[in-house]
This record gives structure tokens, C-alpha cells and sequence, in this order.
């Protein structure tokens, strides 16, 4: 028997017995061995702590699969515990919040060979809309196989871009009286959000279709997208036909499925349809709940689909989501060394109240949302329930988004003094970090984040529009956006920018950042004040390479020390105002275009002005030139600067982009 002082260690293992002490990773006599489960684990740590036992404990977890039937609560009881994976032996430790689908057989279906299984009976006649292979996201079918629709009319209720819809008609012979009609996921991506319902009814003689319940934004035509409502349909049985495709027979309770290559047999497959949204839930209600740590532990296998949904989408980031862990009330806690794969909503989601999180060294791949979600109270003077002192570092995060196309890498709403550094992230359809959500110049809780050394390329891919390497939004004194290397963000209609220093953005500087190949352009500014722009590269942007939208008579940002580089486009897309008030203060920057004549401003379109000494004459510049900064392969992306550069003569500092990303 093992006293309660002797306690520094919980052992659980697949092959445990929740009847077991818990309290040795071997068998031996009076159920000395491990434990089952991680509920019995917190239970018993409870129980210790009831009783006045409140020395650190690690709750250690043999290598396997640990199914979870129910979101683990864990709340201010239970402190001071660490759960990690045993590295003595070989596997990963993995929490999975789906079930196991077993009992495959050769098959086929609509013509196509494949694997059939019959759904365990706890899913029968239920919706769902992920199913995982071998550690992969199965593809639903889709109509058409590329590309999209485009809606012949569509309902209007207003004229703003939140007045949503509940009908469009098809065009003629687009849309067909499927099998299984109402489980068909009507998707359509607009503005910056995309969204999903299933239908609700559809006409054949007049080719109405009837959402099953209302779009979040207009679906007519507007808004950057010409076009109106650009849809597509998911889970339709008559595609089937790709590999690693499945659907799902409701009615006959049958899973079909196409391997994704010839290795894959019925009996070497391991599949699972996740039941669970959150799989942990860390909250204090009484008081702050702390101490809680996450080491090498796999959390896979949760659901996307939002079963309650009043709309279709969400307004931006899919902000309304919540977490695969999920923390409310929370000091001192910690995700190291762990993994987070196929899963729905945000990975991990800071709701309200946390302080000193630490998320480090882990991978984020194939969530349906963000990585990480970062948010507190909104009120200024309730310091109580803000989020601060958080960091995010040293991450890998790709593939996200894969439900909710809308999801940032990383997203900060309501919050400060938050550092997000050397990260690598990637392989997304919107933003890759946001800050801040305050739209406009009213008070904000945003203040005093850090955004640096992070490597955020190849977002956007043409999904959506209005998005940025870095978004930042709201008033936010201290907030500093250094060193990233940013590149590659490619948008559908408008809008896809490296730095993005959205509505009433102000007091941010933004500097030493490498940011190049965008749609629009390298930097924007919606609208804002007193924010600094210095010694970053600005590069070969698809519309010009700085883009202020709205005229303010203040000073919206001040610009020095910059690189410029053009392949054609211009150097600046300004309103002539800000030219005539000088409301852009410009200092000794370099500015090059390496394929002709260098075009300097670009006047919404109207005009240019190529004539650096008259800008310089009317008081708009001071001290820039046009030169060569003399990279060694610019035109390849490779910035390494000559000692004898007229830029680093001119003031600019040489940015090291050896250390970005993960270290």
C-alpha cells in the first residue's frame, strides 16, 4: 500500500483497470498497476487534494489509444498535475474523441469499388460530417469535382454585407434531384467567411433552393464579388469516386469509403467518426483554476459540424467556435512537445480569464478551425476576467481551417501582453495571425502584443478575400509586428495582403518584416492612426506594394526606412488627400522596380507620380531615393543585402530571417 506522502506519479495505461491504485506502472498484488482512464486519474487526484495532499503530481500515460466518451472536466480541485506520454517505450499517446468504425469488407457503391462498414448503432440515423482514416481527414464528395456554381438569383434583404439570405436559384441543370437531397452541404465562400448548410428544400420547376437555415452575409452580388453566390455541394452520393473520398448511407446506417492508395486493405485500416467536440475543459468557477500541463499527448478525432446553428457561417474567424481544450478561468497552464490532428473547432481555445498559458513546441494539423484562440473580457476596466500573459512559440501550424475556411492560424479577439514568436504557419485559406476586435477607434483591451519571428506563407489560395499575414484591428499601444518572413497570400476577389492593419488600427509599429508575393499588396492600411512602418521589405505585390483604403485628416502611419521592390506595379496606392495633408509621413526609403520606369504613387487610379523631387519638393518625403538595394537574387527571394547597399547607407538595417520561424 502506497501512502499518500509517497505519491508523486499516476500511471495509466489502455491495458489498466480503473480498480487499480494507479500508483505502479506494473502488475503485481492489490491492484498495484495502472490505471484505465484519465477521468479515474482526476478523480483521484480530486480525492488527494480533498484531503490536503498538494504535492505536484504527473499523471504518466503508456502509448496507445485512449477513447474518450465524454468531454474531462477538470476544474479548480485539481492542480498542480502534468499529464504526459511515457517515452520509455515506443507509440504515441493519443485522447481521441471519435469512434472506432470496424468491420470493413470490399464493396461497391454508385458504381465505384471501395470499402463498405456498417456505423455502430449509438450513430445510427444521426449527422455527421468528418470521418478520419489512418490519421487522415477522408474528403467529402463534391459537385462539381472543380470549381464552383454560380447562383442565377439569389434572395437580397438589404444593402449591408451582413443582411443574409435564405434562397438563390440554381441555374438551369446545375443542381439535380440528388439521393439523399437533405444530406447535400450546400458551401458557398464570400467576403471573408465561408459557410455551410444543409438544404432545405428544393424545386425542381423553378430551381429554388431553400437553405436550411439563413446565411450569416448577403449572397447577392456585392462587396468585392461581382458574381453574387459562387457555391458548390458537398456529400453528394452520385460523385462518389476519388480516392480517399467516403459518404455516408443515413438510411442504410453504411459507411463507404475509397482507399487513398493500393496499401490500404479492409483489415489494416483504422478509422474513426469523431463524437466529440471537447475533449477537456479546464475551468474555475469558485476561483482560478491553475497548474494544469500537457506533455507529448496526441488529442485527435473531434467533430466539426455545428448541429444548432442559427445561420450558416459565422461573421469573421469563426470566432464563435470554441476548443478541443478549452480554458475559462485558468492560470498557469501549459501544452509542450503535443499534437493536435483531425480535429473540428479550434485546437486550443482560451475563452475568458486565462493568464500565463504557455502552448510550445507542438503541431497543429488538419483542424477544422484555428490553432489556437486567445480571448477575454471586452471591458476595459474588468481586469479580473482579461486574457494576458499568454504565449504561443515555436509551433508548426498547417492544414487548418479544413471545416471552417474562415479560421485564423492564431486568433487574439479581446486580450494582451501576449507574445506569438517563431512559429511556422501555413497551408491556410484566411488569416494567418489576428489581433485585436475592436472595429474603429473605441476603447480596446488589445494592447502589448508581440508578433515576431513567425514564417506565415502560402494562406488564402484563392478561397477568400480581405485577409492578411498578420490582421490587426482596433487601437493597440505597445503592440509590436517584428521580424516575420511573410509571402505568398493569394486572395479570391480582393484583399490578399501581407500586413493588414484593419479599421481604427493604432499606436502599432511594424518592423524588420520580409514580406513579398501578395495579390494586392504588401502592406495595407484600412484605416488608422499613428502607426510605423520602418526598415521592412515591401515586395512585388500583384497591385502595388503599399495601399492606405480610407482618408483620415490625422496622421495615419509613418513610413521610413522601407524598402520598396516593383515588378511592374506601383510603389503606393494613395487618395490624393493624403498626398495634399501629408497625413503619410515618408523617411529615407529605397524604392526599385526591377522590370521598367518606377512608378511612385498611384492615385486610386486616375493619376501617377513618378517625379521623386517633386514629391520631396512638396514636403511629402524626406530623404528617399530610387536605387538598387543590391540583393543577391531578389527576383528569386533571396535578400541577402551587399555591406556597400545604398539602403543600409541610407539607415536601413539588414534583416536576419535565419532564426524565423521554428527554431
Amino acid at each position: 500500500m502506497v501512502s499518500f506522502n509517497q505519491i508523486s506519479t499516476i500511471y495509466v495505461s489502455p491495458d489498466g483497470n480503473d480498480g487499480n491504485s494507479g500508483t505502479s506502472c506494473g502488475y503485481g498484488e492489490y491492484g498495484m498497476g495502472p490505471l484505465k482512464t484519465v477521468y479515474q486519474a482526476v478523480a483521484m487526484i480530486r480525492e488527494l487534494r480533498r484531503k490536503g495532499v498538494h504535492q505536484p503530481i504527473t499523471v504518466r500515460l503508456a502509448p496507445g489509444v485512449y477513447p474518450m466518451t465524454h468531454t474531462l472536466e477538470i476544474d479548480e480541485s485539481v492542480t498542480d498535475v502534468t499529464f504526459e506520454a511515457d517515452t520509455t517505450t515506443d507509440g504515441a499517446v493519443t485522447l481521441s474523441g471519435g469512434v472506432r468504425i470496424t468491420g470493413f469488407a470490399n464493396a461497391e457503391f454508385m458504381g465505384q469499388k471501395c470499402f463498405a462498414a456498417p456505423v455502430p448503432e449509438a450513430l445510427r440515423g444521426k449527422k455527421f460530417e468528418d470521418f478520419m482514416v489512418n490519421g487522415l481527414r477522408a474528403d467529402f464528395t463534391r459537385y462539381p469535382a472543380e470549381g464552383t456554381l454560380l447562383a442565377e438569383d439569389a434572395e437580397d434583404t438589404g444593402g449591408m454585407h451582413t443582411d443574409g439570405g435564405r434562397w438563390f436559384v440554381a441555374a438551369e441543370g446545375d443542381i439535380k434531384n440528388f439521393r439523399n437531397m437533405d444530406d447535400c452541404v450546400i458551401s458557398f465562400l464570400h467576403y471573408w467567411i465561408d459557410e455551410h448548410t444543409t438544404i432545405g428544400s428544393y424545386d425542381p420547376e423553378t430551381r429554388r433552393v431553400t437553405l436550411k437555415v439563413r446565411s450569416c452575409f448577403r449572397i447577392a452580388p456585392s462587396h468585392g464579388s461581382p458574381n453574387g453566390m459562387e457555391y458548390y455541394l458537398e456529400n453528394v452520393a452520385e460523385m462518389f469516386g476519388n480516392p480517399n473520398e467516403w459518404y455516408y448511407d443515413r438510411s442504410a446506417g453504411m459507411i463507404y469509403y475509397i482507399p487513398r492508395d493500393s496499401s490500404m486493405t479492409p483489415d489494416n485500416i483504422e478509422a474513426y467518426v469523431p463524437v466529440l467536440w471537447k475533449l477537456i475543459n479546464r475551468k474555475g468557477k469558485d476561483r482560478k483554476a491553475h497548474g494544469i500541463r500537457f506533455r507529448g499527448i496526441k488529442f485527435s478525432n473531434t467533430r466539426s459540424n455545428r448541429p444548432d446553428a442559427e445561420m450558416a457561417g459565422m461573421p469573421q474567424a469563426a470566432a464563435a467556435l470554441g476548443g478541443v481544450i478549452q480554458l475559462e478561468n485558468a492560470s498557469w497552464c501549459a501544452m509542450e512537445d503535443c499534437e493536435f490532428t483531425n480535429v473540428g473547432y479550434h485546437a486550443i481555445s482560451a475563452e475568458n480569464a486565462v493568464d500565463n498559458l504557455r502552448v510550445s513546441n507542438t503541431t497543429f494539423y488538419d483542424c477544422g478551425a484555428s490553432a489556437v484562440k486567445l480571448t477575454g473580457s471586452e471591458d476595459v476596466s474588468d481586469y479580473e476576467n482579461q486574457t494576458h500573459d499568454c504565449t504561443v512559440e515555436n509551433c508548426r501550424i498547417s492544414h487548418c481551417g479544413r471545416r471552417y475556411y474562415c479560421a485564423c492560424g492564431i486568433l487574439i479577439q479581446h486580450g494582451h501582453s501576449i507574445t506569438i514568436a517563431h512559429n511556422d504557419i501555413s497551408d491556410l485559406y484566411y488569416t494567418g495571425v489576428s489581433a485585436g476586435w475592436v472595429w474603429g477607434y473605441a476603447p480596446s483591451v488589445t494592447h502589448n502584443i508581440r508578433i515576431e519571428k513567425n514564417h506565415i506563407h502560402h494562406i488564402g489560395q484563392g478561397f477568400l478575400s480581405d485577409m492578411g499575414g498578420v490582421y490587426l484591428l482596433g487601437s493597440q499601444p505597445g503592440t509590436v509586428v517584428s521580424g516575420n518572413l511573410i509571402h505568398d497570400v493569394e486572395s479570391a476577389h480582393y484583399g490578399g495582403w501581407a500586413l493588414y492593419t484593419d479599421e481604427g488600427s493604432s499606436f502599432i509599429t511594424l518592423e524588420n518584416n520580409v514580406c513579398y508575393n501578395t495579390t494586392s499588396n504588401a502592406f495595407h492600411q484600412h484605416y488608422g492612426s499613428m502607426n510605423v512602418v520602418r526598415n521592412n521589405i515591401l515586395a512585388f505585390g500583384g497591385q502595388a506594394q503599399l495601399f492606405i483604403t480610407r482618408y483620415e485628416h490625422h496622421l495615419s502611419l509613418v513610413l521610413e526606412h522601407n524598402i520598396f521592390l516593383s515588378r511592374g506595379t506601383p510603389m503606393m496606392n494613395l487618395d490624393k488627400r493624403h498626398y495634399a495633408t501629408q497625413t503619410v509621413g515618408m523617411n529615407e526609403n529605397i524604392f526599385y522596380n526591377y522590370t521598367g520606369d518606377v512608378s511612385l504613387i498611384s492615385f486610386r487610379g486616375d493619376s501617377e507620380l513618378t517625379d521623386l523631387g517633386e514629391m520631396q519638393d512638396s514636403g511629402f518625403d524626406n530623404g528617399s531615393v530610387i536605387a538598387d538595394p543590391l540583393f543577391r537574387d531578389p527576383l528569386n527571394y533571396d535578400f541577402t543585402m551587399s555591406g556597400d547597399s545604398p539602403a543600409v547607407k541610407l539607415g536601413f538595417v539588414p534583416i536576419d530571417i535565419s532564426d524565423v520561424g521554428v527554431r
